[in-house]
């Protein structure tokens, strides 16, 4: 059911012209809020209050009712999974300093570097449905399939990476079906090929190959965009079936 449209939401983007829908009002009244369709990127954020993969970004997230939060995982030099975008913190080098040195620095809300296994607590002691969207930056894949496993949490989790590689290795680990690839230069059929479970492009790459979206329904893949924050653009993705990541999540819940 999950490429099909609730009718109200059909007859919104049939009958109603640009100016009518664009508005907030009109995206609450249109219900697109569904978790089918919405992942908040990088946690459900606010500048100072709850910053970019934090730790209250992930809390808040996983308060709306929507498909998935994603967060960024890389490690540090003594093995540590940490939660963070960039390749370094506060100027020190993530891959290249102990877990010990990086949290001598805050975010900007006071919270230290978030651990991959606190995000997974936070997940496990809610009672939230909405998905973990674990894209890998630079770590092992193995000793992150390893700790969700032993949360028990692999049925909450899909995988993202840019890396055709570690895409590879999580479809040689058994993780195929719920792993996507970012970087574009893949056609759906490259893709199932492969044995990855779904795309997950950026707006630029299914503006330019807008095909993709139905060839990889076709496939059976699952069909991810990021990020996108304009209401009329996530209206349209997701009136074609395509989850939608955004910066503004809660602009979508009623």
């Amino acid at each position: 059911m999950r490429y099909f449209l609730p009718w109200f939401l059909l007859l919104l983007l049939f009958c109603c012209n640009d100016d009518d829908y664009l508005t907030e009002e009109k995206v609450a009244e249109s219900n697109i809020s569904s978790k089918d369709f919405i992942i908040a990127h990088r946690g459900c954020w606010e500048r100072d209050a709850a910053p970019q993969n934090s730790r209250e970004s992930l809390k808040r997230a996983l308060a709306l009712d929507i498909y998935g939060t994603e967060f960024d995982v890389r490690q540090t030099k003594d093995g540590v999974l940490v939660v963070n975008h960039d390749d370094n913190f506060n100027g020190l080098a993530i891959a290249q300093s102990t877990y010990q040195e990086l949290s001598q620095y805050t975010l900007c809300d006071g919270e230290t570097l978030p651990l991959l296994e606190e995000f997974l607590v936070i997940k496990k002691k809610s009672a939230s449905s909405v998905k973990l969207i674990v894209e890998f930056k630079s770590c092992k894949v193995s000793d992150v399939v390893s700790l969700i496993d032993r949360y028990d949490l692999q049925y909450q989790v899909e995988y993202i990476s840019f890396s055709k590689g570690y895409c590879q290795q999580l479809v040689n680990l058994g993780y195929g079906d719920k792993t996507l690839y970012l970087t574009g230069n893949l056609s759906p059929a490259e893709i199932k090929d492969l044995g990855i479970g779904g795309i997950d492009y950026s707006n630029t790459v299914f503006s330019n190959c807008p095909e993709y979206i139905n060839e990889a329904k076709q496939l059976g893949l699952k069909t991810i965009v990021w990020t996108v924050n304009d209401v009329n653009s996530v209206i349209d993705y997701i009136s074609k079936g395509v989850i939608v990541t955004t910066d503004n999540p809660a602009k979508f819940v009623r």
